[in-house]
């Protein structure tokens, strides 16, 4: 039996790809990928995107693909790049065959010519190279006049650097309990994770490093907003340092099925967004 995707994104089982084994696909199917922070911004950035059926599309970084099916759903053609060979082993499903395509890359230099599309999704991807003007110069380059770049980027952990810097009871409770791991300062946990992540950055890119360096590039921004909601941002962010004192590890997608569900119940209710997940939409001009 196989278990194919439809032509509509589902948010429930955003990314889904199936692969051809049964178990796996039907936990895909039902589930979806496993990425709690993304999945919980998913619809965020679809939203940003603003995809029309005529549209050509590039997911930048696209990584496991699972933003890149979706949006192969709703544009005419979808582009994943990536350095990471993975990319050459992602099943396209069938119904998508002719409209998407996976490239792996490597370089400076984009093989697109100049003008080839309406949308360029970078999720993640400013602190992971090395001089972000030549990345969103190239990005220019690519898009067309008038089209639409979308930028979602981690902004940091607000709640624990106000914790940090008051040094709260949980602080002075998580210095004593482990002492070899507890980062001597907030700069210093953040520099722990961006090595963890693989980015060469010491601290994070917030609202206004990222706004500079899109005008200085040659955008307008559209839109700037952040997400997921405020407690599921939260949860995210302190569950990552609760792990990384136990553990020493940053990531971890443990009860993701039960994790993924009570934070999307919780969605409507939440009032506020989390500041440690910029999300911004911006016209190459």
């Amino acid at each position: 039996m196989n278990i194919q995707i439809g032509t509509k994104v589902r948010y429930n089982s955003f990314g889904f790809i199936p692969n051809g084994h049964f178990s796996n696909d039907l936990w895909g199917w039902i589930f979806g990928h496993r990425n709690l922070l993304k999945r919980l911004q998913a619809r965020d950035i679809m939203a940003y995107l603003e995809i029309q059926p005529r549209d050509v599309v590039l997911d930048f970084g696209c990584g496991a693909g699972y933003f890149t099916v979706e949006m192969a759903k709703l544009a005419s053609q979808a582009y994943g790049i990536d350095i990471n060979p993975y990319i050459n082993t992602i099943r396209i499903p069938s119904i998508l065959q002719g409209k998407l395509k996976f490239i792996q890359i490597s370089g400076t230099r984009l093989p697109f010519a100049d003008g080839f599309f309406d949308r360029v999704l970078a999720s993640e991807i400013l602190p992971m190279i090395a001089d972000p003007n030549d990345f969103l110069r190239e990005i220019r380059r690519i898009l067309k006049l008038g089209g639409r770049l979308v930028i979602s980027n981690g902004a940091g952990h607000p709640g624990i650097r106000r914790a940090i810097a008051r040094r709260s009871f949980f602080i002075r409770w998580a210095e004593r309990l482990y002492p070899e791991r507890f980062p001597k300062s907030y700069e210093e946990y953040c520099a722990i994770l961006q090595k963890t992540f693989g980015t060469g950055r010491k601290d994070f890119l917030e609202e206004e490093d990222v706004r500079l360096l899109l005008k200085t590039n040659g955008f307008q921004i559209r839109k700037v907003g952040y997400t997921p909601g405020h407690w599921a941002g939260a949860y995210i962010s302190w569950s990552q340092f609760i792990l990384y004192l136990r553990t020493g590890q940053t990531l971890s997608q443990k009860n993701f099925p039960l994790n993924f569900l009570f934070w999307s119940l919780l969605r409507p209710f939440e009032r506020e967004t989390h500041k440690g997940g910029l999300l911004c939409a911006a016209e190459r001009i």
